[in-house]
C-alpha cells in the first residue's frame, strides 16, 4: 500500500505542472524495483493528460525514469520483463472517453523504447531480445 501511494504521488506530481520540479528530487527514493518504475508510467496514463496525448509521458518523468534505469541490476530487469496483464472481459469497442481514463499497461520493453534508453547497453538490451 505504501509503494502504491508513492507511485500515485509521483504520477500525480508529473500530471500537475507546478509539482513537476519535485520529481527530480524524489523519484529515485520512491522507485526501488522495476515494477515501481513501470507502475508510475501506468498510473500517469490513467490521469488523462490531454496536453500530450494518450499513453504519452512528460519529459520530466521520462528523464527521471531514464536516470533511474541504470540502477537496476540484470536480475531485477529479467524478473520484471513480463507481458502486461489485460483486463478480462474488456471490449476493444470502447468509446474515446472511456479509453482516456483506462489504465494503459506497459511492458519493460515498451518503456525502454518510449524513453529511448540505451545506457547501460547490457541492461537496456536484455528486455529487447
Amino acid at each position: 500500500a505504501v509503494v502504491s501511494t508513492q507511485s500515485t504521488g509521483i504520477a500525480l506530481a508529473a500530471f500537475k505542472k507546478p509539482c513537476r520540479k519535485y520529481i527530480k528530487k524524489y523519484y529515485a527514493a520512491a522507485v526501488v524495483l522495476p515494477s515501481d518504475w513501470i507502475d508510475i508510467a501506468e498510473i500517469y496514463t490513467t490521469l488523462g493528460d490531454r496536453n500530450i496525448g494518450y499513453s504519452a509521458i512528460p519529459v520530466v518523468l521520462r528523464k527521471a525514469m531514464a536516470k533511474k534505469f541504470p540502477t537496476f541490476d540484470v536480475y531485477q530487469i529479467g524478473k520484471y520483463n513480463k507481458n502486461p496483464k489485460k483486463k478480462a472481459g474488456v471490449d476493444d469497442d470502447e468509446d474515446e472517453g472511456e479509453k482516456l481514463y483506462e489504465r494503459h499497461f506497459f511492458t519493460l520493453k515498451q518503456l525502454i523504447r518510449k524513453i529511448h534508453i540505451s545506457d547501460p547497453p547490457d541492461s537496456a538490451l536484455i528486455p529487447l531480445l
